[in-house]
């Protein structure tokens, strides 16, 4: 088998890496997977934090994470980063699903009717 890339590049994937990347496309392609992952993530972190390793868990919770430009330093914890940017990136998808859902979905119906009913002369 060939990959698709550039034209003046392609390079031979085994059968074994065909399968594996045609499943985790299709993994990734189908709807519940992110709540798959989700809830995954959250049978781990409930059997780390109550197990043996526990304090480990939590120190690894506090590594310092971030970056420096010239003289300007900006390092916070790992949990810091969680829960300021990917938790705002987290509910910026998630009213963009509900935005989605309002202009083409249902809500978007109920919108257009709303709407429709108030240009309808009376006794229609």
């Amino acid at each position: 088998m060939k990959r698709k890339g550039p034209a003046n590049e392609s390079s031979a994937i085994s059968p074994v890496q065909a399968v594996i990347e045609r499943t985790i496309t299709d993994f990734i392609h189908v709807e519940v997977s992110g709540s798959v992952v989700l809830l995954i993530a959250a049978i781990v972190t409930l059997v780390l934090a109550n197990s043996p390793w526990s304090e480990q868990y939590l120190q690894f919770w506090q590594v310092k994470i971030g970056f420096k430009v010239g003289s300007f330093e900006f390092y916070e914890t790992l949990q810091h980063w969680i829960n300021g940017f990917l938790m705002a990136f987290f509910f910026f998808v998630v009213g963009l699903e509900i935005k989605r859902e309002v202009v083409a979905g249902v809500g978007g119906y109920l919108v257009l009717r709303l709407a429709n009913r108030g240009t309808e002369p009376e006794g229609a």
